[in-house]
Parts: structure tokens; sequence; C-alpha cells
């Protein structure tokens, strides 16, 4: 893989590379041209994303000549840069179509690099991050083999890569599990002070947030820079907090919460191996005459909240380069004599209070598909009303469509 940001890629650097004479290797490729005329050209392509993809992730640079997988000085043809947008969308058809399973959405990522003095010709760079979802395979339009790559180039993957490839998406789920587990552990007051950034409220309900890339638990190398979201905070605001929020960097990477003039409610942790996890306490009200004492809290605005932070938690991933499958977990908190309700001004309370003190609803995972996110939080939200006996959340409509507050129109 070239040594920088696609976003940092131009030019020069680019005649830095063939200058340097860097030749293929595990997470680099050359391609001359983007011809897709043949099978056999096809067939090339498909072999390189999905060994990419099964592998660590890889750059397929095309405009640069290499036959023996060493450029030289002038290697650099380019191709005409009036057809790579149809090539684009060429390239992410066919491989969508031919990749069993496909990548998910974002695997791919293009830069193209004008060269010359005219512009009319550029390099394009396809950038394969690595996959989770698979091992990949060529599917019915090509040989229905499984690929990686070694320091030799592509080859096909034996039995046991396959064993192992298989093997490791599992055993990452499980962790993800177990670290999830243990941080409710943490989390929750049991006689000892909770291991979380900044202190809480003992007395009111909260919903913790787990944001998880599986890539977190399968990759030995995968570390952010947290230092750079001491100041740049912005995509780390805490759920329900919309200013003055501050950052720290701690033990395990950086928390975001309210600042020191300002009642602290929750907070944003972002571990240095790209897991965010997000607690908020939610306002509740104890309802007057109740035996035993009874309080009504309020999750609608919660739910409109989760559902813009988890976009922007999605979004700093993406700049780190993680991609899916990423795990949702949600989990309420101190909430065992507590009613559901959606809003203080359209009451939609649920008929039972909630039954436990710690309710850990079902993981859902976001492979990046259009339209899912809303789906598997439906899941989750559903699954968040049942704790109160009701059977979906008021936020989607009965097609299963997120509405949110409209619904109260």
């Amino acid at each position: 893989m070239l040594p920088w940001a696609l976003q940092d890629l131009d030019e020069q650097r680019l005649t830095e590379v063939v200058a340097n004479g860097r030749e293929e290797g595990q997470t680099l490729e050359y391609k001359r041209s983007m011809s897709f005329e043949s099978s056999e050209e096809k067939l090339k392509v498909l072999k390189a994303v999905s060994a990419f993809a099964n592998t660590f992730g890889g750059d397929l640079v095309i405009g640069v000549d290499a036959p023996d997988g060493v450029p030289t000085s002038s290697s650099i043809v380019g191709v005409p840069a009036t057809e790579i947008d149809a090539f684009k969308l060429a390239f992410e058809s066919f491989t969508r179509d031919s990749l069993e399973p496909s990548l998910p959405a974002g695997a791919v990522i293009f830069k193209s690099i004008p060269i010359g003095l005219d512009n009319a010709r550029a390099v394009l760079v396809a950038r394969v991050t690595q996959s989770w979802l698979g091992p990949h395979r060529i599917g019915k339009k090509g040989n229905r083999e499984f690929w990686t790559r070694t320091s030799a180039g592509k080859e096909p993957m034996t039995i046991w890569q396959l064993r192992d490839a298989f093997m490791l998406s599992g055993a990452a789920r499980e962790k993800v599990r177990e670290f999830v587990i243990r941080r409710i552990d943490d989390i929750t007051p049991g006689g000892r002070r909770p291991d979380t950034p900044v202190a809480l409220p003992s007395d009111m309900p909260k919903f913790v947030l787990h944001v998880i890339p599986i890539a977190s638990f399968a990759r030995q190398d995968l570390r952010i820079d947290v230092v750079r979201y001491r100041q740049n905070s912005g995509k780390l605001r805490p759920i329900s907090t919309f200013q003055n929020w501050e950052t720290a960097l701690n033990l395990n990477g950086v928390a975001a919460f309210r600042g020191a003039n300002y009642p602290t409610v929750g907070y944003t942790q972002l571990y240095r191996e790209g897991m965010l996890e997000a607690v908020q306490c939610v306002p509740a009200q104890v309802q007057a005459g109740s035996s035993p004492p009874e309080r009504e809290m309020y999750v609608g605005y919660f739910e409109s909240e989760m559902r813009d932070a988890l976009s922007q938690y999605r979004s700093l991933l993406a700049d780190e380069g993680i991609g899916a499958p990423i795990s949702i977990w949600l989990t309420l908190l101190d909430a065992s004599n507590c009613r559901l309700s959606y809003t203080q001004m359209n009451y939609r309370r649920s008929p039972r209070m909630v039954g436990s003190n710690v309710a850990t609803l079902p993981e859902v995972l976001i492979h990046d598909a259009a339209g899912e996110v809303d789906g598997q939080l439906k899941i989750l939200f559903d699954a968040l009303w049942n704790c109160g006996d009701v059977p979906a959340s008021p936020s989607f409509d009965e097609a299963g469509i997120w509405c949110g507050h409209k619904f109260q129109a």
C-alpha cells in the first residue's frame, strides 16, 4: 500500500514511488490500463481486489506499466482522464456482482491523480480495505476460487488459510461480546466506584451505546492516533450534547464530556483500538403517589440523538480507514423502576416498568449497505420498548421507516 492517505497522493509522490522502483508486494499491484474488454482482464482485477480484501487490504494502481512488478522511469503512462468516471462505475458494478459475498459499501475508494501539464491523462488508485465479511471468492462469473496476497503477489488460498479466515471472524465476534459484557460490569455500580472517564449521577437511568468495528479485535496492527482528537473533537460529541464539551486523554484513549461549568450527564470514549463507548443519562420524572416509587423516563429524544451520534461515530471510523462490519450494542442501566415514555408532551407510556436493572439489547451488525442502518436501529429500539411491553418504537412508522419526532404531529 502506498504510504500516504489517499487525499495526500499527488503526481510528485507518485513519481517518487516509481523513481524508487517500489515493486509489487502484499499490498500493492500495478496495472497498465483499465480495460474490461475481455474476461481475462476482468478476472485479473477480481483476483487482485478479492486478494486484497481477504488479506490486509492494498492499492491497485492503474496507469503504471510494470510488467515484472517493478516500475521504471517510463512506467507512468496514465489512462484517459475522461474515461475514469465510467470505469469506476463499471468497476463497482462487476466487483459487486462477481464476488461472493459482496464487498461492503466503501470497501474500495478511488483517487484520480492527474499527470502531465494538460491533465488529459491520470493514474487511478483503487484502495481496497481489508474485509471482515470474507473470505470473498470469485463467483459465478469467475473461477470460484478464493485468493490471498503474499509478498510474491496473489495466490489461491489453501484449505488452511480458508479455515483460519472463517474462524477469525467468529473469534472476533466473541471478543466483541466479551468486551461489552466487561464494560457494562465496569460501568454498573456494585459497591465500588464505576470505571468511567468522568463521574456520572448514580440516580439517573442511563443508556450505554457501544460501536465496535470487528476489525478492533481482528487486526493486531489497528491503532488510532487519539491525540488528534484532543482538539479536533467534533465527531466525538457526546449524545445529547450540542455545545460546551471538552476532551481529555486517558489510559484507554480520549474521552469527550460536558465542560467543568456544566453538569456531566454523559461522555464518549474513543479507544485506541477503534472501539467507541457512549454513555448518556436519560431524564426521568418521579410519578407522584406511585407505590412502589415509579419514574417515567423519556426516550424519544434519545432515539433521535443516538441516531445522529451513531452517524458521526461511523464517520470518525471511516476517516480512520476502519470499515464494516460494525457491531452495535445498546444497554439500559439503572431503570428497573422506570416506565418508558416517548416524550413529556406526547405520553406513549409503556404498560409495565422495565423488569431489569441491566438490560443489554441484542447485538446488531452494520455492513454499510444502503438504508441498512435505520433497519438495524429499528431492531434495537423495538427491543428497548419491548422491555416495557410495547411492541415497537414510536420513532418508526407502520412501514418501518424512520420518522423520529414527526410521529407526534
